[in-house]
Formats: C-alpha cells, structure tokens, sequence
C-alpha cells in the first residue's frame, strides 16, 4: 500500500524519494531500464541515478543533478534512445501517483533486501564463534594438560585440534616414518625430546 501523496505536483517531500536520493549507493534491488518495443527506455520523473546494464545486470549507477542530465548520460553514454513524456513539466496527478509508487516500491524492496542481508551477516557470525569456540574446547584441554597421564602425550587431542586449524594431518614425515597412521606422533619416544622429525611438532610446546 502506497502511502498518502505528499501533495499535488510534486514529490520533494516524500519520504521514499528522499531516501532514493540521499542513499550514498543505488538502493538494493534495483531493476534496469528495460527498452520497449520501439527500443525505448522511460526514465521516471525524478530520477537521478543511471539503471543502464554494464553487462550481468550490474546498474551504472552513476549520479547526476537532474533528469535531464540523467537523459544525456543515457543518451551519450549508453547510446540508449529515451522516450519522450508528457509529464516532465507539470506532472498530471495519475501519473505523480505512478511516480509515488515507483519510489515507494524501491525503497521497500531495498528494506527487504537489506534486513535479508542482515540477518545473513549475524548468521555468519555466530557460525564463526561457534566454530572458534569449538575449536578452543578442544584447544583448552590439550594446553594445559599435553604430560597429563602419567608423561603420556594425548595424541588424540592434540591431532583433532591439528584438524580443527586446517593443519595436514599426518604430517609428510610421519606418513613417511609410521606405516598406515592417521595422526602425527611428535615424536617416537615421548622421554626422547631431541627428535623433532614430525612437521606438526612445531605447533606444541613439548618442552616442558
């Protein structure tokens, strides 16, 4: 539903326009000028921004001060051919109302778009905390306690967060060195700190 005209013969002072005009970018989901069967293009009263197709229906989008202006651009730039209205110098009331519409139509669908986009982006970002926080579970665990059991290394832990940062799992030397393996072993003898030969050592402190 359109909402009230902002008065006779003009559209200055409404809200939709105005937020058309003062959007720094092209509102989202803009259609292009589409020509008609004479190989026309209509650009609406009050249009300021270039809906000319720059090839994969990406919009021109440049800006201009005036109609006229927006015509010599589409003209001269886009060797587009503009259709001659009637309605240019004082607007008729039916066709203001199909002005008002155009604009209300818009910025609506720019609002749909754009809270789509949002809830898009806070989706993505509690996919990437969880997917951290997933990664520090098992992180945390393996930290603090690497010797735990009785000197052992918790081989298991520390390969699964190897797997979680997108480390190769075995490492090259560990394929090389261990038949049929599925995990780097740091090191073969865990009381033997001087054989460092697994690549994925690097990322522990085994030292201690």
């Amino acid at each position: 539903m359109v909402p009230p005209s902002p008065g006779a013969g003009s559209i200055n002072n409404f809200v939709p326009y105005l937020r058309y005009l003062n959007r720094l970018a092209m509102p989202l989901g803009v259609e292009l000028w589409e020509e008609d069967d004479a190989g026309k293009i209509n650009i609406m009263f009050g249009e300021r921004r270039c809906r000319a197709n720059i090839g994969g229906r990406v919009l021109c989008s440049t800006v201009v001060s005036t109609r006229g202006a927006l015509k010599t651009h589409a003209v001269k730039q886009h060797g587009m051919t503009v259709a001659v209205s009637e309605n240019m110098g004082k607007p008729s009331g039916p066709y203001l109302q199909t002005v008002w519409e155009f604009y209300h139509n818009i910025m609506d669908k720019h609002d749909l778009l754009a809270a789509a986009e949002h809830r898009i982006d806070q989706e993505q970002a509690r996919l990437r905390v969880a997917a951290q926080a997933a990664v520090n579970a098992q992180m945390a665990p393996v930290r603090h306690g690497v010797r735990a059991r009785a000197g052992q290394l918790h081989l298991g832990k520390m390969n699964n967060v190897l797997h979680a940062l997108g480390y190769q799992v075995p490492c090259v030397n560990c394929s090389a060195n261990f038949a049929n393996t599925r995990i780097c072993h740091f090191y073969e003898d865990n009381d033997n700190l001087e054989d460092d030969s697994c690549l994925s050592r690097v990322h522990w402190d085994l030292e201690g």
